[in-house]
C-alpha cells in the first residue's frame, strides 16, 4: 500500500493504493453504496458498510472521493479536501495539525 499527499490547484489530495484484488468495472459504480459487497468479496467477513462511511464523512467534511481500479492490479482512492475548507493549527512540538 503506498499513501500519497500531493497539492493540485489549490486542494490537497490525499491518495491510497494497493495491489490487491482490484474492482470490477461492473461493481466499481455501487462501492459506495451501504451494504453493498462485490461477488467475489462475499466469501470475506464484513458487512460492506467501510466505503459508505467513508463516502458519508467525506461528505460532511466537504470532500469527494474518487476511485480508480483495474482487476488484478488493484485499486487507488484519492480523498480531495479543498485548500479554503482547511484550517492549519501549530501543534506544541512546532508539527502542524490539519483540520
Amino acid at each position: 500500500m503506498i499513501v500519497c499527499l500531493e497539492k493540485d490547484a489549490g486542494d490537497w489530495i490525499v491518495s491510497i493504493t494497493d495491489t490487491g484484488l482490484g474492482i470490477t468495472p461492473e461493481d466499481l459504480p455501487h462501492i459506495f453504496r451501504r451494504f453493498y459487497r462485490a461477488a467475489d468479496a462475499r466469501s470475506d467477513t464484513g458487512h460492506g458498510l467501510g466505503l459508505s462511511l467513508a463516502s458519508s464523512i467525506a461528505a460532511s467534511h466537504e470532500t469527494s472521493i474518487e476511485v480508480e481500479s483495474t482487476p488484478g492490479k488493484g485499486s487507488c482512492f484519492r480523498v480531495r479536501f479543498a485548500a479554503a475548507a482547511m484550517i492549519i493549527h501549530p501543534a506544541p512540538d512546532g508539527a502542524a495539525v490539519v483540520s
